[in-house]
């Protein structure tokens, strides 16, 4: 058979995946920043709210003063809180959705590739024509 009937087989390839967004700072260096400045920032603030109740009139002042405060920011905190971290559970999953599905497609690339070394391998190990259009006729038939 000439060269020029040999035609190589095409191989479509997955459209390459989008580009996450430029991030300018790490998760991490972010996650650093408010553990050492937070702390930081609420010890002021109840120190400031604090001294601002203290200098009000009466003890019932003082008493309503402390149960708005703390009452409305410690709910507030706590949902902020817990929405921080639902959020950072629901990419983890979906990095792992990703993960999987493409260990699944490695692994079906993976079989392919095995079912093609071994049939380059019989068809190297034949040795004549006949034993090479009997491979090739094996692997024609389902």
């Amino acid at each position: 058979m000439p060269d020029s009937a040999v035609t190589p087989t095409t191989q479509k390839k997955a459209p390459p995946r989008p580009a996450p967004p430029p991030r300018d700072v790490r998760l991490s260096n972010r996650i650093r920043l408010i553990r050492n400045v937070l702390p930081v920032i609420i010890v002021l603030v109840v120190i400031a709210v604090e001294f601002g109740i203290s200098q009000l009139p009466s003890r019932q002042a003082e008493l309503t003063a402390h149960l708005l405060f703390y009452g409305l920011l410690g709910p507030l905190v706590t949902f902020f809180s817990a929405e921080w971290i639902a959020e950072g559970t629901r990419a983890r999953e979906l990095a792992e959705l990703e993960l999987r599905e493409l260990y699944a497609q490695l692994s079906v690339s993976h079989s392919r590739l095995a079912g093609m070394q071994e049939l380059m391998r019989d068809l190297a190990e034949a040795p004549d024509l006949g034993a090479v259009a009997e491979v090739a006729a094996r692997e024609r038939s389902p």
